[in-house]
């Protein structure tokens, strides 16, 4: 019997050692299977004598020992770990790992160029206004038109109708304002010689009346006469003129008045000064 539980033990054993050096990760699995088996036959054979319960002790210690001996050859090889990684081999020539990706060059980037300030803009520079030059002897017509002008507003300031402009009364107003130069004064003889001259207003034979002398033309008007010697624009010559007559009552009191319907200007420039005729008249002789 201790023969048949000895020869059972040591078989027990060489299994329990083929099993580990066979399958080292199912070591700690099987020690304790094994260990459980030999406390099992001990406790199986607890009924026996002493002595026999001597001799399965030593032979249940050398089992062990044997089992020691067989753990302690795997127990010195490391098991990997299932959760880690292998590591990649070296790569001898190189000294760098064959699973490290290649350092790729920097991407070459096209410099920006800075763009340019926007030119500032530059402020137009306003072009001179033409200055009208000074009025000349040239711009007597002109001067004349505009004083009738002037004159008619002044009428239609204080109620008056506005004067009718008569072509012949202005050639008869043109011929006095030359005479004036040499003569500035209201001269029947000048104006009875600038009507016989021109032809206009109403034809006189002295005759007829039993008079002597030659026949003559009257141009039946009231005239104002004025001169200045301005300087300036067209216009501005203009407006003083027609200033200057409406300035003086004595004049005003018929060239602003309603009597009169038909008006005739005549301007001359000479010697630095202006010679102005305002004729007026109550028939239309054209």
């Amino acid at each position: 019997m201790r023969k048949l539980l000895f020869v059972l033990l040591f078989a027990v054993a060489l299994t329990l050692t083929g099993c580990h050096a066979a399958d080292p990760l199912q070591m700690d699995t099987v020690s304790k299977t094994e260990s459980t088996s030999a406390k099992d036959v001990q406790d199986t054979h607890s009924d026996l004598p002493e002595a026999e319960s001597s001799s399965a002790s030593s032979v249940q210690d050398e089992s062990e020992s044997s089992l020691v001996a067989a753990e302690s050859k795997p127990a010195e090889t490391s098991v990997p770990s299932q959760n880690t990684e292998p590591t990649a081999p070296e790569n001898i020539s190189s000294g760098t790992t064959a699973s490290r990706s290649e350092e790729k060059p920097p991407a070459e980037t096209t410099p920006v160029k800075p763009e340019p300030e926007p030119e500032k803009p530059v402020p137009d520079t306003p072009e001179p206004v033409p200055v009208e030059p000074n009025a000349t002897a040239a711009d007597s017509s002109k001067i004349a038109d505009l004083v009738v002008k002037y004159i008619n507003d002044y009428r239609t300031a204080q109620g008056v109708p506005t004067a009718a402009w008569l072509p012949g009364l202005t050639g008869y107003a043109e011929y006095r304002s030359h005479q004036l130069i040499s003569n500035f004064a209201h001269d029947t003889d000048d104006e009875r010689a600038a009507a016989t001259a021109l032809q206009y207003g109403d034809y006189i034979d002295p005759a007829l009346y039993g008079m002597t002398g030659e026949p003559y033309y009257t141009a039946n008007v009231r005239e104002a006469i004025a001169k200045g010697g301005y300087t300036g624009m067209i216009d501005e010559v203009a407006q003083s003129l027609a200033q200057l007559v409406r300035n003086s009552s004595s004049h005003w009191s018929y060239v602003g008045s309603s009597e009169y319907l038909y008006i005739g200007v005549g301007v001359t420039y000479e010697s630095g000064m202006w010679y102005c005729d305002i004729a007026l008249s109550r028939e239309n002789y054209g």
